[in-house]
C-alpha cells in the first residue's frame, strides 16, 4: 500500500496543482428599465402667471363702483387682464375662479359682454355648459350674454343646451346644503334665460315645450 505521504502529494491533493480558490461572481440585480421622463406638456406647466394676473383682475373688479361711474361718461379702459382671464378659462385648476371673475365682470353690463364676445369667449362658455360643476356660474353669464345680443339663443338651440337651463329650474329644491338666497337667484336667472330664448322665437318655444317647461313651472 500508499504510504501517507504520497497520499498528500498525489496530484489531487498537491497544493502545486490546485487551482487557487475564484471569488465568487455577484449577479447584478435586474433593475426595471427607467422610464424616459417626457418635458411637460402646456397645459400642465403650472405658471404663477396666471393665478398673479387673475388677482390683479379681481383688485380692478373690487373698484366696480367707481368703473361704472367712468364707463358712464365713456373714460373706462378694458381691463389689461381680461385676455389672460379668458385664456385661463382653458385651464381645469383655475377654471372656476376665472369664471366667477368674469361673471362680476360682466355684470358691468352691455360694454363688458360686448367686449369679452369681441375676445372669444362665446365657444367656451358654450362647451362648458356640458358640466355640471360650472352650471352655477354660467347661468349668471348667460343671461348677461342672451341680455346683449339674443340672437346667440340660435346657437344654444343647436347644441341642443336649452335642458341645462329647463334643469336648472329646480336648483336648490332637491334636498341639497344650498344657499337659499343664492339657489333662488339662479333659477330665477334660468327662468330670465328661457324667457329671452322663447320670446318671439318659435324654434326656442317649440323647443322648450319638448322640453316639458310649463311642467317644471307650475
Amino acid at each position: 500500500g500508499r504510504s501517507n505521504d504520497e497520499d498528500v502529494l498525489s496530484p489531487d491533493n498537491s497544493p502545486e496543482t490546485k487551482s487557487p480558490a475564484q471569488p465568487a461572481v455577484v449577479q447584478p440585480t435586474p433593475q426595471p428599465p427607467q422610464q424616459i421622463q417626457q418635458p411637460p406638456s402646456a397645459n400642465s406647466i403650472v405658471s404663477p402667471f396666471f393665478s398673479e394676473q387673475l388677482t390683479a383682475f379681481e383688485v380692478w373688479l373690487s373698484f366696480s363702483e367707481i368703473h361704472k361711474m367712468r364707463l358712464a361718461k365713456g373714460e373706462l379702459e378694458p381691463p389689461e387682464q381680461l385676455p389672460v382671464v379668458l385664456q385661463v378659462l382653458l385651464s381645469p385648476v383655475l377654471r372656476v375662479r376665472a369664471l366667477g371673475l368674469l361673471r362680476r365682470f360682466l355684470d358691468l353690463g352691455h360694454w363688458a359682454v360686448n367686449l369679452s364676445l369681441s375676445l372669444g369667449i362665446f365657444p367656451y362658455v358654450l362647451k362648458m355648459l356640458q358640466s355640471p360643476e360650472y352650471k352655477s356660474l354660467l347661468v349668471s353669464i348667460w343671461a348677461s350674454i342672451l341680455s346683449f345680443d339674443s340672437s346667440c339663443r340660435g346657437d344654444l338651440l343647436k347644441e341642443g343646451a336649452f335642458h341645462h337651463f329647463v334643469q336648472h329650474l329646480t336648483f336648490g329644491l332637491n334636498g341639497h346644503a344650498t344657499e337659499v338666497s343664492e339657489a333662488a337667484k339662479e333659477r330665477t336667472l334660468a327662468a330670465y334665460v328661457l324667457s329671452l330664448a322663447c320670446f318671439e322665437y318659435p324654434p326656442g318655444q317649440a323647443e322648450c315645450a319638448r322640453l316639458s317647461l310649463h311642467v317644471n313651472c307650475c
